[in-house]
């Protein structure tokens, strides 16, 4: 089976890491929320309370499942390096449905979220300090005169 090739970088210019680093330092911090105050989280996944119940928001909900798995693996194939690392850690959130199914793996898949978020933020640090693009285009020639 061919692999897909590499279209191109997701991360490449420093505004768009830039941007990475503040989404990732935000979803952090609201990870450390929810690790140190987990009385303050909401227990639905997607929709919130409220919202009319029943088959067809779980068939919703499922669809909505689906899509995001769809387009975090998408994202996963399309990019590697650091770039990867951020976003394996960005799409940590898919694992909250299997604190619903599974109650006894809610500690676990919560420090699993919490540890993407932090491995997340520090490749969007790293690829703000030293982008993967002009990382690998190799040092600069030689001025021509």
């Amino acid at each position: 089976m061919d692999q897909p090739t590499h279209a191109g970088w997701l991360i490449t210019t420093r505004r768009r890491a830039a941007a990475a680093v503040g989404l990732t330092a935000l979803l952090f911090a609201l990870s450390i929320r929810a690790e140190m105050h987990p009385s303050y989280t909401d227990s639905s996944w997607l929709f919130l309370n409220g919202i009319p119940h029943g088959w067809l928001t779980t068939a919703f909900d499922l669809v909505l499942y689906g899509f995001y798995c769809y387009v975090a693996f998408d994202f996963i194939r399309a990019t590697k390096g650091r770039e990867r690392l951020f976003i394996i850690g960005c799409f940590g959130f898919l694992l909250a449905p299997v604190k619903t199914l599974r109650p006894q793996w809610a500690e676990p898949v919560a420090f699993l979220e919490f540890f993407g978020t932090t491995l997340s933020l520090l490749a969007a640090l790293s690829l703000l300090v030293r982008p993967e693009a002009a990382a690998s285009a190799g040092p600069p020639s030689p001025p021509q005169s």
